[in-house]
């Protein structure tokens, strides 16, 4: 097919947006429940082991080893502990649950809480107090793959809901949109019809889709052509002529845009457009001898008074004149100036119109309107112009 349904690009492009903003929420929110969860993670875990190292005190205060033991094992329950150990004031180990690393406390300083936080793991380090004494050190550790792989299921079963919701959004736009393509094709096959032949008789057939009033207005409107078409008929030859005139006036035309310092008479600004115009590019019409090189010299003075001139802001002034483009060819020129003022003072501005077959074709009619087009001969009008001014 040389281009998709438009049911079919409609359904891609929504599903293209949706999936991007799916996407980027299940990022968010799967980035800020893992953050949330290891901060809820770090806040009890910290709680828990305060309380286990005050619940601790009594035992390690004594050197209790057994009791120790069992208060440990029955950590063993919690699936986010990875090991845990309980040091006496020499960091001598009483209990040992796990595989421990090494205690980042100094031997013989004094006993501090630690905490140290790493992408798999949560160590902390808690002095056990008896009163305000310290009696030993609770090491502890906290893994949160636990959490990370609940977080990546949970992931997992929005990916899974959000895909089903695309697909259902995407079948649901399909079939909305299959009515409107169905009648885009329609209108398509007419127009390309009415284009191969311009039969002004041909007629879209009517549907029951969304595009129906279209078609119908459609319909109006060929209807309304064929009754201009023949209206137009016998005026055929005169609007060929007009036709002719405004088309030889407005081919090719390129307005320019130009600036004109008044006290100096000399371009201050000149749109890109003017070499197309002229040839010459915009650079050489700010130099100062633009006009003395390249307009006309019976209209030099002209264009000087001209763009020297200042009216109201109001006012509009239009000027004819003759310029050499880059091949030395002469163009007739329309310059159209208002004045503008700015901070800096006043400034002409305005546009220029390449009038040339303009001029041509005011020649051509005041030489058809003495003269027979077929023979050149003067024609019947300015022959009895001629008589009547000889008798006299």
């Amino acid at each position: 097919m040389a281009h998709l349904r438009l049911s079919l690009r409609l359904t891609l492009g929504i599903f293209l947006v949706q999936a991007l903003v799916l996407v980027i929420l299940l990022w968010n929110g799967a980035r800020q429940l893992g953050t949330g969860q290891e901060r809820l993670l770090e806040q009890h875990a910290l709680e828990q082991s305060q309380l286990l190292a005050q619940t601790l005190a009594p035992a390690v205060a004594v050197a209790d080893r057994a009791s120790l033991l069992d208060a440990l094992d029955t950590l063993k329950r919690n699936p986010h502990l990875r090991y845990a150990a309980i040091f006496n004031t020499s960091h001598e180990p009483l209990a040992v649950l796990g595989a421990p690393p090494p205690l980042q406390q100094p031997v013989f300083g004094p006993l501090r809480p630690q905490q140290q936080r790493g992408a798999e793991l949560l160590a902390l380090e808690l002095p056990i107090l008896q009163g305000h004494a310290p009696v030993g050190l609770l090491q502890i550790g906290y893994s949160a793959s636990p959490l990370r792989q609940a977080a990546g299921a949970s992931l997992r079963q929005n990916l899974l809901i959000a895909a089903l919701g695309l697909l259902a959004s995407a079948l649901l736009v399909s079939y909305l949109s299959a009515p409107l393509d169905r009648g885009l094709h329609r209108l398509e096959r007419a127009l390309a019809a009415l284009s191969g032949n311009g039969d002004l008789g041909q007629r879209i057939p009517p549907g029951r889709d969304p595009l129906t009033p279209v078609t119908e207005r459609l319909n109006a409107l060929l209807d309304e052509l064929a009754a201009s078409r023949a209206e137009l008929r016998g005026q055929y030859e005169q609007a060929l002529k007009e036709a002719r005139r405004l088309n030889g006036l407005l081919h090719g035309i390129n307005a320019v845009v130009w600036e004109v310092d008044p006290r100096s008479g000399q371009f201050i600004y000149v749109s890109p457009e003017a070499q197309q115009l002229s040839g010459h590019p915009p650079a050489a019409w700010l130099a100062p001898d633009f006009c003395q090189r390249y307009v006309h010299p019976s209209d030099l003075d002209w264009l000087r008074g001209f763009l020297t001139h200042l009216g109201n802001a109001a006012d509009t002034f239009t000027l004819d004149f003759r310029l050499s483009n880059h091949i030395n060819d002469t163009l007739w020129l329309r310059m159209i100036s208002t004045t503008e003022i700015r901070e800096q003072g006043p400034v002409l501005t305005g546009l220029l119109l390449n009038v040339t077959d303009e001029k041509r074709n005011e020649q051509r009619i005041t030489y058809l309107a003495d003269h027979d087009p077929l023979t050149g001969l003067i024609n019947r009008r300015r022959f009895q112009e001629k008589l009547e001014e000889q008798i006299a």
